[in-house]
């Protein structure tokens, strides 16, 4: 804001007023757009249009990680079970 009230001051000294106008607004305009954009992206996080859809990202997160919990406690590990031995070359060759 403080740019904006001082532009005019600033310009008017240098350039003649034909083009101090132009300058000022073309100046304007992309401070307050960029003051603009800083507002929409400076918290992502809410309810509004452009926020992330935290809610549906977490409830993704959720159910992928009970699907990945249900697998695990498909499987039931015990002392008496043993890891097969696999012989790599048996595969390849078997043997009558």
């Amino acid at each position: 804001m403080l740019n904006l009230l001082i532009a005019p001051m600033c310009l008017t000294t240098e350039f003649s007023l034909i083009w101090c106008m132009p300058m000022i607004l073309v100046g304007s305009y992309f401070l307050i757009g960029l003051e603009l954009i800083a507002e929409d992206i400076e918290e992502p996080f809410g309810k509004e249009g452009d926020d992330l859809p935290l809610d549906t990202i977490c409830a993704t997160i959720r159910v992928t990680i009970s699907d990945i919990l249900s697998l695990h406690r498909a499987f039931k590990y015990t002392r008496s079970a043993e890891t097969p031995i696999v012989d790599p070359l048996k595969s390849i060759n078997p043997r009558p």
